[in-house]
């Protein structure tokens, strides 16, 4: 495990992985980088046929706080507004989560 990473993968020979959200001290929000390796892994594990149950944990005392406030406010610095940056981030989002729900694996 990777303490320095903002997401934490444990597999275990029982046939379980947990992915844990590490950003504590943001509780967990959403980062594009959090994003991105969580839709990785995800990816990763629907192929994976030794793993038959996912945990998906946070760190520290929340679980996720939803998407990255700070990072979105950045985003409608755009000249349009946003509007590019949010309907990116968006879509992106809603692949992951679907992504999630698709899984043959319980989550």
């Amino acid at each position: 495990m990777n303490d320095s990473s903002v997401l934490q993968v444990e597999k275990f020979a029982e046939g379980y992985a947990v992915l844990t959200l590490n950003r504590p001290a943001a509780m967990n929000a959403l980062s594009r980088q959090l994003r991105e390796a969580l839709a990785q892994r995800i990816d990763e594990l629907e192929a994976d046929e030794q793993t038959r149950v996912l945990i998906l944990t946070g760190a520290g005392k929340a679980f996720c706080a939803g998407h990255d406030l700070k990072e979105m406010q950045a985003g409608r610095q755009a000249e349009d507004g946003g509007r590019a940056y949010f309907h990116d981030l968006f879509q992106r989002c809603a692949r992951m989560m679907l992504s999630i729900r698709r899984l043959p694996q319980p989550v």
